[in-house]
């Protein structure tokens, strides 16, 4: 039954297997204890965040502003939008555009907040 290993189970013998092959590397060990360095994003400088960016004459009109980052853009848009009470009711997710909006939106008179993003661009 026991086979003559004393009753251990099958992990253990793995386990100790492991152990032995570390030994028997020959190397201190140290490339193994040390985590593999994840690749890191570019700086912020490359990635262009925070970039101020010469807002369109239509977008000036909405935000108020000559120049902005687009994350500011977007601040200022759902601020216009809030402040003006341009979401639909039924479905929150929908801008109804009032007459400075549609200028931004290429002329909708609706738009999803998900799709609002690619008109800044």
């Amino acid at each position: 039954r026991g086979g003559g290993r004393g009753g251990r189970g099958e992990e253990e013998e793995e386990e100790e297997e492991e152990e032995d092959d570390d030994e028997d590397d020959g190397d201190d060990g140290e490339e193994d204890e040390q985590p593999q360095q994840r690749q890191r994003h570019p700086p912020a400088k490359k990635r262009r965040i925070g970039k101020i960016s010469t807002l369109s004459p239509a977008l000036r009109r909405v935000c108020e502003e000559s120049a902005l980052p687009r994350t500011e853009v977007v601040r200022k848009l759902w601020q216009y939008i809030r402040k003006h009470n341009l979401q639909n009711p039924a479905n929150k997710s929908i801008i109804l555009c009032d007459d400075a909006l549609k200028e931004v939106f290429d002329g909708c008179s609706e738009v999803g907040m998900f799709t609002m993003n690619k008109y800044l661009g």
